[in-house]
């Protein structure tokens, strides 16, 4: 039993260290070669630590279920979103551009919050079936069944805008096709789990964006 609990303190600590680490050594890269625009460090700095105080996986190394821990997207998210703050905080972005990089990524903060707060227990970091599982269908997930997966996007989309319009495009599709995948695997296993029930309420709602998919 202590032997799990250190594993899963270790994991936890290894996924804390990639949300964290990277934008504060971005930070000081920026602030060491004096980059003019730091304050741009704000809004993303506090959503990272969304991501950190919402972090949960007591049962995740011993639970059978688990089809994806996490680590790979974070590595990836965690390594773009550092890369593109360290690029944008060099140059002045336009008023209208960063209120629109920020307004992205505090959406999709608050899309990934909510979602958080309304599957309480039932969210994870990974992909799994937690003991007793049931589908949420209320507030939000009336409409949209993956919200914190549509925030996830926005916030990519709000800091790769911080760059360049067109890279922004390449890397929302590519981030778009890795969530897909994603949700294929997490649909598989609740329709596995679930049956019936889960595709009626797929044939409800919408996945990520009402009224596109």
């Amino acid at each position: 039993m202590n032997r799990n609990r250190y594993s899963i303190n270790r994991y936890k600590l290894i996924l804390n260290l990639t949300f964290v680490a990277p934008i504060i050594i971005s930070f000081l890269a920026a602030y060491s070669n004096k980059h003019t625009n730091l304050y741009y460090y704000t809004i993303p700095f506090l959503v990272v630590l969304n991501e950190v105080i919402f972090l949960k996986e007591e049962d995740l190394l011993h639970n059978k279920e688990v089809k994806d821990k996490g680590i790979l997207s974070a590595i990836i998210i965690a390594f773009f979103y550092s890369y593109s703050l360290y690029m944008a905080s060099k140059h002045n972005l336009s008023s209208s551009e960063l209120l629109t990089s920020m307004l992205l990524i505090l959406i999709g903060a608050f899309l990934r919050s909510a979602s958080k707060i309304f599957l309480g227990r039932y969210f994870s970091n990974s992909i799994r079936i937690e003991n007793n599982h049931k589908i949420i269908k209320d507030k939000i997930f009336k409409y949209i069944r993956h919200p914190a997966y549509t925030g996830t996007l926005l916030i990519i989309l709000g800091f790769s805008l911080m760059m360049d319009i067109n890279i922004s495009i390449y890397i929302f599709f590519l981030c778009f096709l890795m969530t897909m995948r994603r949700i294929d695997i997490e649909e598989h296993m609740l329709i596995k789990k679930f049956g019936n029930e889960y595709i009626s309420y797929m044939h409800k709602t919408w996945k990520l964006f009402p009224f596109i998919i």
